[in-house]
């Protein structure tokens, strides 16, 4: 193959690509849609027993956001949980507002690590502290619906191989086009691809921000790995290695904070990016073109947004404001993280595997 060839065929892939894979995840989301949420009730499924489950929160430097958090948490209608929050090294306040909690929540426990080693040593650290047979993970600028906790348990009750439950973030801060762009990403990149892999039994990531998991599990294939850049990611394929079964709960929602800086998402998005030169991968929508295969796909990909938006209008009421706002995504955002893409390759293939995925505090978005 000579370099004409070879640039034809790279134009081709990269065109027919996201055509291919946005039309499968239409099909397969509205499918999910009409066979499984269609006419299911709000309310959550009763449960036959009511297993602990214990909530860990991982935090660095949190000070503003945690409180919302562990408070969301004992808001919750299930009562047999645990909550423990994992401050690691944070230089603020954390700690301070870990303290005051606790005298307010008498059960609240609280792990403090002296040296900043990342959010998978953080969870490591207090995986042997729970007494849960199910562990959630939360994360600090999150907030966990009420009965987010009780759709997650009726899947590990029912079915003994789940080994993991994946739950639907929603961003709470739409104060910036950035942020409103998020949230039609959110809603087809989370909400639409996790229907269609769902459909086929295989979901190729858990979400970080909120998620469950089935304690034998997690012990199964030795806890987090501490040197992953995205944790999420590597459990979930290292959980299927082991064929314990991953599922995704739409009713299982979390009220997230997201960037609104081209600052803090240049940072999120070479961090994502970088996953895919570190031995995990990420669904990658595509990139834009001039001309009639650009127009296609952007056309396409709006088709999606749309499409994911009124599918999970179900959960977030206010979502179809923000339709108007997904043009700018294939103008602009595609280029935006092509470009991260194309930083985080040479860091990806130098980065050495020994050394811990380590925090790095990010943009939490104004309020």
């Amino acid at each position: 193959m000579n370099v004409h060839d070879f640039i034809e065929w790279m134009k081709a892939y990269v065109f027919f690509y996201p055509l291919i894979m946005s039309i499968a995840w239409l099909i397969g989301g509205v499918f999910f849609y009409w066979r499984r949420e269609k006419g299911q009730s709000k309310e959550p499924p009763p449960l036959e027993r009511h297993p602990m489950v214990s909530v860990l929160i991982p935090a660095h430097n949190e000070e503003r956001d945690l409180r919302d958090a562990v408070t969301s948490i004992f808001e919750s209608d299930y009562d047999n949980l645990e909550v423990i929050v994992i401050n690691d090294a944070s230089t603020d306040g954390t700690q301070d507002v870990i303290e005051a909690l606790m005298k307010e929540y008498p059960s609240l426990r609280a792990v403090r690590l002296t040296q900043n080693m990342g959010k998978a040593n953080a969870l490591n650290a207090a995986l042997p502290m729970t007494q849960g047979e199910v562990i959630g993970t939360l994360d600090a600028d999150s907030m966990l619906d009420r009965h987010a906790i009780e759709w997650a348990v009726w899947h590990f009750i029912h079915f003994p191989r789940v080994g993991a439950v994946t739950g639907n973030p929603r961003v709470r801060n739409r104060t910036t086009l950035l942020a409103k762009i998020q949230t039609a990403e959110y809603a087809s990149v989370i909400s639409l691809i996790k229907r269609t892999q769902r459909l086929v039994g295989k979901l190729m990531t858990v979400s970080g921000v909120v998620a469950a998991w089935r304690k034998t599990a997690l012990v199964s294939v030795g806890g987090w790995d501490p040197r992953s850049v995205t944790d999420d990611i590597d459990m979930t394929w290292r959980l299927e290695t082991r064929f314990w079964d991953i599922r995704y709960e739409p009713n299982m929602l979390c009220w997230m904070l997201v960037p609104e800086t081209l600052k803090g998402i240049w940072h999120q998005r070479l961090r994502w990016a970088l996953a895919q030169f570190t031995g995990v991968g990420r669904e990658i929508v595509g990139n834009p073109f001039w001309g009639w295969n650009g127009a296609v796909i952007a056309c396409v990909c709006l088709l999606q947004f749309i499409v994911s938006i009124l599918l999970d209008m179900r959960y977030d009421k206010d979502l179809w404001k923000v339709v108007f706002w997904v043009v700018w995504y294939p103008v602009a955002y595609w280029a935006f993280n092509a470009t991260a893409a194309a930083v985080s390759f040479p860091k990806g293939m130098f980065r050495s595997m020994e050394q811990p995925a380590t925090w790095v505090s990010p943009d939490r978005g104004v309020r």
